[in-house]
């Protein structure tokens, strides 16, 4: 089950003018001029979905305060939906933490911000030796382990559960914790004293009692909000006879967009090809390979039998230890033995290589692939090669013509369905020139009974009164705004006193924040958290020298593990999940390497070697691209997931954006969801064009 973002939905806020809400789909487009909330909405999904250390070279970030939420779904077996940001403030590392080797370099795999294609800018492939580990063997999180050990506690000796070493550190820990229960204890008994008394509580008391009087107003609205909901209703009644203004807007958009279906499907209808004949190639040449790899197998050079070479060898051997230890006479015998088995085997190797290398059936081969494709077949490659174009022709006819064909009946359905509606409406048959006519003239008579409702709509929404919250009976007083305003300016002085109040307490509060390292939270978890330290002090010696236990152990494990990072490395580049996009995005290049000199360095589908470092700008953006893809879905267990695109193709020319937005569909339809925020109009327009191809699959928001 691959991880997928199921909802995005962010309040307004900073530039963005009002509350963005997306129900997701595998390819998604958001798009919008300058300024008008694209990077902060990049900025709010990494703000939600990833630790804040693990956002690299993003600190220039602007300080906002994000609101909202984003939807997760495939990080568990259950299929649950997870919100992010949750109660626990957990992030995706996180999530895995306990189940994953997850990299601390996932959110840069997984989110490319404006012209970072790279996945590490500092080095000459793009890439680097430290990346490689974190992504691909346990050096990174070995390296981060023992980051976490002082260096007083690897150098430590322990003899018969003695530590010695140098007193600092976690060492000199232990001595400290004392006089830090002496020091919170202190704190505490202030605290307690200052908050539990003063004057905190009479201006408390006198809120409370300005809030009961501004209740009773509080009825008097609600009983004038459900006033208006009556008016409201007696209007809406009048209008129930007509459709309501969406429907008309829908529906006039529907007829609209049948005629657009129409035009559509009879441009593409002329555009497919014969699919029967390229069926019958492509079964061809699906067999042509299997008779040609057989063919040359079955001449492939003869390999001599291993077990009767070794054999040979042994009775040579031992004859000559016999005649050595024991004198035996006939020794010379077991060694003529020997070197007749030897010279057999290489007989028959000379008489299989001395046989012709060409059999009928490949000359069959040959023959066909040259009636039927026009040249002349000199390599297996060719007619592998000829098999992927029959392939690739064979889905992007059927697709059309599967699309065509189901556009075709949604289309005549949707135009039975529009003239079911309007006949309904209309009590009679309405022909299609008329259509235009009719939803005008019904829009009109709707506008004028929604201008009223909206009257009565907007005096209500002034009240700011939740429907349920209506009163059916008078309270006996009248709403008046003006008091209600006083008595609410009232509480809201008191609340400036009582504030006033609790910033005397401020620099006590400030001591309490600093001994407990928490953030300023309210006075009762603050208290709590300096009795949790009085506590956790008792125990502190005990888990000092557990620490400094475990830490020298894990030490020296570490250093055994360290010797098996290459190979982890190497592993991880030939895996599945690493080379599939490769060669899926590439269509050339269907493995990576590492070098001697520990540079990566691509295999061709001809076994030629291209140093990543050399490869050309546009070829070095798709192959960054299914990295990203290989090592995120390798770090997820071999699943795919979600990619974030802020403008990665914005610095790239018009051409190379076309076939960058093509492999981005290749990654969509093999199983990633992917998200690509612009301000350009030629990408959006590129985007829009796949989108159309995909129906549902597709969603675009714009922004402004």
């Amino acid at each position: 089950m691959g991880l997928r973002i199921e909802r995005i939905k962010i309040d307004r806020d900073g530039p963005l003018r009002s509350d963005f809400d997306l129900s997701c789909r595998d390819l998604n487009l958001i798009y919008g001029p300058n300024e008008t909330g694209k990077t902060y909405l990049v900025e709010a999904l990494i703000n939600f979905l990833f630790r804040e250390k693990g956002r690299h070279d993003w600190d220039r970030n602007r300080k906002w305060d994000f609101g909202g939420r984003v939807v997760i779904s495939g990080l568990n077996d259950d299929g649950d939906r997870i919100p992010f940001p949750n109660e626990i403030g957990e992030k995706l590392e996180d999530y895995w933490e306990s189940k994953r080797s997850i990299t601390p370099h996932f959110s840069r795999l997984v989110v490319v911000r404006a012209g970072e294609t790279t996945l590490n800018t500092g080095e000459a492939d793009g890439v680097g030796r430290d990346l490689l580990k974190d992504c691909l063997s346990g050096e990174g999180l070995l390296d981060g382990i023992q980051d976490k050990i002082q260096l007083t506690v690897q150098k430590a000796v322990i003899e018969n559960r003695v530590i010695t070493g140098n007193q600092t550190g976690e060492l000199r820990d232990k001595a400290q914790a004392e006089t830090r229960v002496r020091k919170s204890k202190d704190l505490l008994e202030r605290v307690e004293e200052a908050y539990t008394s003063g004057k905190a509580f009479s201006w408390r008391e006198k809120i409370e009692q300005l809030r009961l009087q501004f209740e009773d107003f509080e009825k008097a609205k609600r009983y004038r909000a459900g006033q208006l909901q009556g008016e409201i209703e007696r209007l809406r009644e009048g209008k129930q006879a007509l459709p309501s203004e969406s429907e008309l807007a829908v529906l006039s958009s529907d007829v609209e967009k049948c005629r657009t279906d129409e035009r559509q499907i009879k441009t593409k209808s002329g555009n497919l090809k014969d699919l029967a004949s390229t069926k019958k190639n492509y079964r061809w040449s699906e067999n042509a390979i299997e008779v040609y790899e057989k063919a040359k197998s079955d001449l492939a050079m003869y390999r001599p039998n291993q077990t009767i070479l070794l054999f040979a060898a042994i009775l040579v051997a031992a004859s000559i230890i016999a005649a050595v230890l024991s004198g035996f006479e006939w020794w010379w015998v077991i060694c003529i033995l020997g070197v007749l088995l030897v010279g057999k085997e290489m007989w028959n190797r000379q008489q299989a290589t001395s046989s012709g290398w060409e059999s009928s059936e490949l000359e069959g081969v040959k023959t066909e692939f040259r009636t039927r494709f026009g040249s002349d077949l000199t390599e297996i490659a060719e007619l592998k090669a000829k098999r992927q174009e029959l392939n690739d022709d064979l889905v992007r006819g059927q697709s059309l013509k599967d699309n065509l064909d189901e556009r075709t009946e949604v289309t005549r359905t949707e135009k039975q369905r529009i003239s079911g509606i309007l006949t309904g409406w209309k009590n009679n048959e309405v022909k299609f020139e008329d259509w235009d006519d009719v939803i005008r003239s019904l829009t009109d008579q709707a506008k004028g009974l929604s201008k009223e409702i909206e009257s009565r709509k907007s005096a209500l929404a002034s009240l700011h009164v939740m429907e349920e919250d209506h009163l059916d009976e008078d309270p006996g007083v009248e709403w008046d705004r003006e008091f209600s305003d006083k008595l609410e300016q009232m509480i809201n002085d008191t609340k400036r006193e009582l504030k006033e109040e609790e910033a005397r307490l401020h620099d006590l509060k400030l001591e309490v924040v600093i001994e407990t390292t928490q953030e300023d939270v309210g006075w009762e978890k603050l208290i709590a958290a300096l009795r949790k330290k009085y506590e956790r002090a008792v125990q502190e010696y005990q888990i000092i020298t557990a620490k400094i236990l475990a830490g020298h152990l894990v030490t020296g494990v570490i250093g055994e593990f360290r010797q098996d990072e290459d190979r982890s490395i190497v592993e991880g580049l030939n895996s599945e999940e690493v080379t599939k996009p490769l060669h899926l995005l590439t269509g050339r290049y269907r493995e990576i390497r590492l070098s001697p000199e520990k540079d990566l360095v691509l295999v061709s589908d001809d076994d030629d070697l291209y140093p990543l470092s050399e490869l050309s700008t546009g070829v070095r953006e798709q192959i960054f691209l299914a990295l990203r893809m290989g090592f995120a879905s390798r770090a997820m267990g071999g699943e795919t997931g979600f990619l974030i695109l802020d403008d990665a193709f914005q610095h790239s020319d018009w051409s190379r954006r076309e076939k960058l937005v093509s492999q981005i569909l290749s990654l969509v339809q093999s199983g990633w969801q992917v998200f690509y925020f612009t301000m350009d109009d030629h990408i959006r327009g590129l985007f829009q064009k796949i989108g159309s191809e995909m129906g549902d699959g597709f969603a675009e928001r714009g922004l402004g």
